[in-house]
């Protein structure tokens, strides 16, 4: 079995998506598996690797990937082929005895279901959540309608398109203030890793936010600031049983900043992940029930990471689900997976056993 890791895009958060692609690799071929990089540039075009056949290999790969951005941004050596379409690199990838995919990325394209749908369509199994829960959770416009459909407790938010600014800015400056109020939590409508996150305390400081966002992407949400604690619970469906488990609970401390940025995601020492979190059981089993519900809301398969934060009037309230969580050494599900027992291994080993399941179960195509 050849597992085929890919890793890179497009998006700004292909830096992290190269750390956890680069765990994936260490850890199947210290085991002996047969891996394959395969790299989605900044284009979004494919790059595919030879082998890695040692633990040494896999550990030049990272090192030049975090040492030379040009190189991991294009894949634009011998060390990559370039294949003329994604079509190409599929028939490729399946000539070299490639059994799965196994998606590391963030983001677009990798994150909102495009690949997902590909990588069906063309008959080749991969890993995590299928193309519809994947678009419904990276898409936060959507994924905050869907919240608010099934009931389940989020955040006041408004949904902005680049239209709306471009021809009524200072009306949509008002409803800001009038509807959400200042401070409030400004996000592009499908980034992760708190990617594109901003708050902003005064109309003028929205202005100039919102001016930044829509230059890049084509809708933003609009969330009310919420203080409090931070938690995320994840949840994972694998080969072997109908009922998804529910890791621990785990609390997010920021050091580095007065929220959980993105330095404080990834810098050593940006904060203190506490797993399982020092919560009463009340809070803990609500706040995994709840995660537990969205996971299967969206029909997810593999594993989901649920964001919350704790509101003093209202309790937990939803921030986000994250279908693709990172996998990198200060990364939140894998504490989890590690503190519940399955170690990183076995969250691989389990993420690439429901991928399998889900193509033998799938209905071949009419």
């Amino acid at each position: 079995m050849t597992v085929a890791v890919l890793m890179g895009g497009p998006s700004g958060e292909s830096a992290v998506s190269l750390l956890s692609g680069c765990e994936v690799v260490g850890d199947l071929v210290a085991r002996g598996q047969q891996v394959r990089v395969v790299l989605l540039n900044e284009r979004a075009d494919f790059r595919i690797g030879r082998l890695i056949t040692s633990i040494d290999e896999a550990a030049q790969l990272k090192k030049r990937f975090i040492e030379d951005p040009v190189f991991a941004a294009s894949g634009a050596d011998d060390a990559f082929e370039a294949p003329q379409s994604p079509l190409d690199a599929v028939q490729t990838l399946k000539e070299r005895g490639t059994s799965i995919v196994f998606i590391a990325l963030h983001g677009h394209p990798g994150e909102d279901g495009s690949l997902q749908a590909f990588f069906e369509w063309s008959d080749l199994a991969y890993t995590g959540a299928g193309p519809e829960c994947s678009a419904l959770a990276l898409d936060k416009t959507l994924y905050k309608a869907f919240l608010r459909d099934a009931g389940l407790p989020c955040a006041d938010s408004l949904s902005f398109r680049r239209c709306e600014w471009l021809n009524e800015p200072a009306q949509v400056l008002a409803a800001l203030q009038e509807r959400i109020g200042f401070p409030l939590v400004l996000k592009t409508k499908d980034s992760g890793s708190s990617v594109g996150v901003q708050i902003v305390h005064d109309a003028e400081a929205a202005r100039e936010t919102l001016a930044s966002q829509f230059a890049s992407c084509d809708a933003v949400l609009a969330e009310k600031f919420i203080p409090g604690r931070e938690f995320t619970c994840a949840v994972l469906k694998d080969a072997h049983s109908e009922k998804p488990e529910i890791l621990p609970l785990v609390e997010i401390r920021p050091l580095a900043a007065t929220w959980f940025d993105h330095a404080a995601k990834y810098e050593i020492g940006g904060a203190q992940e506490i797993c399982p979190a020092p919560v009463d059981v009340a809070l803990s089993d609500l706040v995994q029930s709840m995660s537990l519900e969205v996971h299967e809301r969206l029909g997810c398969d593999g594993i989901t990471r649920t964001d919350f934060i704790l509101c003093e009037e209202r309790g937990p309230l939803i921030l986000e689900t994250n279908t693709i969580p990172g996998l990198t050494k200060q990364s939140l599900a894998p504490l989890a997976a590690k503190v519940a027992g399955i170690g990183f291994s076995g969250l691989i080993d389990r993420l690439i056993e429901m991928g399998h399941r889900r193509v033998s179960t799938r209905r071949p195509h009419a």
